[in-house]
């Protein structure tokens, strides 16, 4: 099964869909009869790109993908105050994700600390990939986050502006390939990239099928 990671931004919204859709399950619609637009009139949030987040809702829902939470998109899923308030009361994230196929990525201590290396050199660098401009910790926790990704070996899917130098990101995870020789690093990848669900569903839709 494929895995992939996914940003907050979509995270709250895939919650936010599972909670719309088992309101129609539970008043006897099949799976199949449920249609975006029905989700959106249900949800307390504003849907962007509603289609494909509902497509690629379906594709976890039918095993397809299995979600990679990475440690800080987690953090962060219970520690902002208005994923609470807007987005979905936390039981809903743990409905969501104890319904469907997960993986809670893990970190040995030495991917740790070059995770932390990789998230100050996306920030730090002379040309830096992520810039701390009117929300610095914002910018920090996107740039962890694409570090987290890296070193899981997985894409991740986002709708944040953040995360759109990709040249640079990669540029930047590179130069770290030498220094990790010698250490057990089973997954990390330079070159996963942030995508845009609208953009991964399109481009999927025919290899893995709903």
């Amino acid at each position: 099964m494929r895995r992939i990671a996914v940003d907050n931004n979509v995270l709250v919204q895939l919650v936010g869909i599972d909670k719309a859709v088992n309101h129609f399950l539970e008043n006897g619609y099949h799976l199949d009869e449920i249609r975006p637009n029905m989700v959106l009139n249900t949800n307390a949030l504003k849907l962007s790109n509603s289609r494909a987040l509902f497509n690629l809702y379906k594709l976890i829902v039918n095993k397809k993908l299995c979600l990679a939470i990475l440690p800080t998109v987690l953090m962060e899923s219970f520690t902002i105050p208005n994923y609470e308030a807007v987005a979905y009361r936390k039981n809903n994230l743990t409905i969501f994700l104890h319904s469907h196929c997960y993986d809670f990525v893990i970190f040995s201590d030495t991917e740790k600390h070059f995770i932390e290396e990789l998230t100050n050199r996306f920030m730090n660098s002379d040309q830096p990939a992520f810039s701390p401009n009117r929300k610095p910790h914002h910018a920090s926790n996107d740039a962890r986050i694409m570090a987290e990704a890296m070193f899981a070996g997985v894409d991740i899917l986002t709708f944040d502006s953040d995360f759109h130098r990709i040249t640079r990101i990669s540029e930047i995870a590179h130069e770290m390939i030498p220094e990790l020789e010698g250490y057990v690093i089973p997954n990390f990848n330079p070159n996963v990239e942030p995508i845009r669900p609208n953009n991964y569903v399109s481009s999927k839709i025919t290899e893995l099928e709903f």
